[in-house]
């Protein structure tokens, strides 16, 4: 595993598929560190007043897109923040390049069944949408792989409860707590 110290002007980015942990652990690890949480999802919802959904609805996957562009690139001039990116931003090799420049990036992992699982309690997802859910999460985890594997640091999620994968983000990331 490498070693990462994450200082008081990087950011913690936490990325992977929906359904992982990225905004609950975020929300704790923030609060543990005493740092502002941003979740990139909801910053593009208040954006453009409208929910996830709302906005492939009404103006589609590329400008949604293109909004996960510019809130991403926002982000990354910032310092000492906690981000939680969408599932699908890392796709993009400029929006990887500039998380990871400004800062530690852990990659939060969970199999598909737990995702479903944890996905079915939450508002709808577009990407998700069709005959079977688990299927297509199946599909777009596979074609996700190669980008998320490459983030250095990893943690399965499955299995353990929010404050225990903010306990081993803390960890992975050598973080100091402010007690």
């Amino acid at each position: 595993m490498p070693e990462t110290r994450l200082t008081p002007d990087q950011n913690l980015i936490l990325v992977g598929f929906a359904g992982t942990g990225k905004t609950t652990v975020g929300r704790l690890v923030a609060a543990r560190l005493g740092r502002e949480f941003v979740d990139v999802d909801e910053l593009i919802a208040g954006r453009l007043d409208l929910s996830i959904p709302g906005i492939f609805a009404r103006f589609g996957e590329a400008r949604f897109r293109d909004e996960e562009r510019l809130a991403v690139r926002d982000l990354s001039r910032r310092h000492g923040l906690v981000v939680a990116a969408g599932g699908g931003a890392i796709l993009d090799r400029k929006n990887l390049e500039r998380l990871a420049a400004s800062g530690a990036m852990v990659a939060l992992r969970a199999s598909p069944e737990v995702i479903l699982k944890r996905l079915q309690a939450v508002e709808p997802r577009p990407l998700l949408d069709g005959p079977d859910p688990l299927v297509r999460i199946r599909e777009l985890k596979a074609a996700r792989k190669h980008v998320y594997d490459a983030v250095p640091l990893q943690l399965a999620t499955d299995g353990l409860s929010p404050a225990e994968v903010a306990d081993r983000v803390l960890v992975l990331v050598n973080a100091v707590v402010e007690e």
